[in-house]
C-alpha cells in the first residue's frame, strides 16, 4: 500500500560559539524535539531493494577549517548539548 511521508531534511550550521553560549535549556529543548520527532519516524520502503535510512538525527562539529582537525559526529540520541565538553575539543 502506498504510503505518503513528510521528509525534514535539515543541515543547519550554527557558530559554535552561539551554540555554546546558548542557554543549556533551550540546547537540550532542542535536543528533546528532535528525539520526539525521530521516534515518529520509519524506513521508506522498509525491508525493499530501493529501502532509505530516513531515521538518523546527529550532532556535528564540522571543523574543515582548522586544517588536520576531523569532524566530529555524535547520534543526537547522546545527552551533549556541550559537545566541546564531552569530546575535549
Amino acid at each position: 500500500m502506498a504510503q505518503e511521508y513528510v521528509r525534514f531534511r535539515i543541515d543547519l550550521a550554527i557558530p559554535k560559539s552561539d551554540w555554546d553560549d546558548a542557554p543549556a535549556g533551550q540546547r537540550n529543548k532542542i535536543r528533546l524535539d528532535i528525539l520526539d520527532i525521530k521516534s515518529r519516524a520509519l524506513k521508506i520502503n522498509q525491508g525493499k531493494q530501493n529501502e532509505e535510512d530516513t531515521i538518523m538525527a546527529k550532532w556535528h562539529v564540522c571543523r574543515h577549517e582548522f586544517g588536520d582537525c576531523p569532524c566530529i559526529e555524535i547520534d543526537i540520541s547522546e545527552d551533549v548539548p556541550n559537545i566541546a565538553q564531552k569530546r575535549k575539543l
